[in-house]
């Protein structure tokens, strides 16, 4: 109740999982100052929260994702991504490995799915290749015979850096997330996820 004329500040505030629409008047302020004049009702009309989920692939030709589209707050998704013929998935872009993988979606979202040719990966005890610490603050230190070159490429498959050193390579230039190290020897290549802190 308010004296007549007096200037009120109207607002709405959504629960968990809802989002504000407008007032019963069209209106889509919120908070709004409204003067009084006479009796009058407002009623604030609120709505489900749905939230986009964005899925990709590092190369389509590569594979595919299942599981994008926009959803409710808060519902449990499962996503999958699956390698085409000669490739494999090598994990998402926030570093799950997980595959198929369920998640609850709570905000808009973007997720890529990393995807690597099968016949370029080798173990890092087929390959005889061993690099520490991991994850690194910088310098990553490699072990390994004869070693030709070293590459790091992110998770899109870009090269990043490369060096002939034997014995290491310096990351601290790069952003902290998570890398691929190619290192090539006589024998082969082996691809390894880094994390850089």
């Amino acid at each position: 109740d308010y004296a007549y004329n007096t200037e009120v500040t109207l607002s709405a505030t959504a629960n968990e999982g809802f989002r504000f629409v407008c007032w019963n008047d069209s209106v889509t302020d919120n908070p709004r100052t409204v003067t009084v004049s006479s009796d009058t009702t407002l009623t604030a009309l609120f709505d489900t929260l749905y939230v986009t989920l964005t899925l990709t692939a590092n190369n389509p030709d590569w594979g595919t994702v299942e599981g994008g589209g926009d959803y409710a707050y808060n519902t449990e998704v499962t996503l999958s991504a699956t390698a085409n013929e000669g490739f494999q998935f090598t994990g998402w872009s926030d570093g799950s490995e997980e595959n198929p993988r369920t998640i609850v979606v709570t905000a808009d979202l973007e997720l890529m799915a990393n995807f690597a040719e099968q016949n370029g990966i080798a173990g890092a005890t087929e390959s005889n290749v061993k690099i520490y610490p991991n994850p690194t603050d910088g310098v990553l230190l490699i072990e390994a015979d004869n070693v030709l070159s070293i590459e790091v490429c992110s998770m899109d498959g870009r090269v990043l850096l490369r060096d002939k050193q034997t014995n290491g390579i310096d990351l601290s230039s790069l952003s902290t997330g998570i890398y691929f190290v190619i290192v090539e020897c006589p024998q082969g290549r082996s691809v390894h996820k880094v994390v850089k802190r």
